[in-house]
C-alpha cells in the first residue's frame, strides 16, 4: 500500500516579497524604526527569518526594495528649457508635490525622523535613494536657464529644506508657529505661504538681475516685471480683448 503525499505548494516569490515589504511597512508605522529587524518583520509577515536574506540579502536590501516600490519621493518632469510657463510655476509645483508626498507617507516620515537620531546602518539606503532622486530631478532643474541664477538656486535650497521640516512637523499635534500642520487646514495654509515666498523671492531675484546687469531703461523694465506678476497688488490686468 503506497502512502499518498500532497504535493508541496510552491511559493510565489512576487507575492511573498510583497508580503514581506508590507510587513516592513507595518512594523515601522506601528512600532518605529528601532523595532524593525529581521525577527520582527518576518514574524509580522508570517515567514521564517532566513527567507528575508534569501529574497533581499539583508535589511538594507529590504529597505531599498521598499523605497523603490513606494517611490517615496515623486518625480517631477522639469522642462530643460523655457516652455512658455513661468519657471516659478514649475518650482512651486515641485515643492508642493514633494511636500504632499512626504506628508502622506507616515513610514517615510518615520524613516526620516530616525535619520536625525542614531539610525541603524541599514537606514543609509534611504539617503542613497534620496541622492539618486535629487540627481534625477535636479539634473533637469539645473538645465533650466532661470535656476542657473544663484539667487534662484539659493531659493530652491531653502524652500526644499523647509518643506522637509514641515512634513516632519506634520506628524505632531502641537502647533508650529500657530499652525496645526497635522490638519489639512493648517497644512494648506503652510503650503500657501511656501508658494507666496517663492513668488516674492523670485520676483526680487528678477529685479536684482535687471539692476545688476545695468540694462537700459531700468525703470521701464522694473515696471514691466511688476506688471507681469498677477500676485502684485495693483498690477495691471491683462486685456480680455
Amino acid at each position: 500500500m503506497t502512502r499518498s503525499t500532497k504535493p508541496k505548494q510552491r511559493r510565489n516569490r512576487q507575492t511573498t516579497e510583497a508580503a514581506i515589504l508590507d510587513a516592513f511597512e507595518r512594523v515601522i508605522a506601528r512600532d518605529g524604526v528601532a523595532a524593525a529587524n529581521p525577527t520582527s518583520i518576518m514574524a509580522e509577515a508570517g515567514f521564517s527569518k532566513p527567507l528575508l536574506y534569501d529574497y533581499f540579502g539583508n535589511m538594507a536590501g529590504l529597505a531599498a526594495a521598499w523605497a523603490e516600490r513606494e517611490t517615496i519621493w515623486p518625480n517631477y518632469d522639469f522642462p530643460t528649457e523655457d516652455d512658455g510657463t513661468d519657471f516659478k510655476v514649475h518650482l512651486k509645483r515641485f515643492l508642493i508635490t514633494t511636500a504632499d508626498k512626504l506628508r502622506n507617507s507616515p513610514v517615510t516620515l518615520e524613516l526620516l525622523t530616525a535619520e536625525l537620531g542614531c539610525p541603524p546602518e541599514w537606514l543609509q539606503v534611504l539617503d542613497d535613494r534620496r541622492q539618486k532622486w535629487l540627481q534625477e530631478n535636479m539634473r533637469d532643474v539645473l538645465l533650466h536657464p532661470e535656476i542657473r541664477e544663484p539667487d534662484n538656486w539659493n531659493l530652491m535650497f531653502v524652500l526644499y529644506s523647509a518643506i522637509n521640516y514641515l512634513a516632519l512637523r506634520s506628524r505632531h499635534e502641537s502647533a508650529h508657529t500657530g499652525l496645526r500642520l497635522d490638519t489639512d487646514e493648517g497644512w494648506n495654509d503652510a503650503m500657501a505661504r511656501i508658494e507666496k515666498i517663492a513668488d516674492d523671492l523670485m520676483l526680487l531675484a528678477r529685479i536684482k538681475r535687471i539692476i545688476r546687469n545695468g540694462q537700459a531703461d531700468i525703470l521701464s523694465q522694473l515696471l514691466d516685471t511688476l506688471g507681469s506678476d498677477p500676485n502684485i497688488p495693483g498690477a495691471p490686468e491683462e486685456s480680455s480683448s
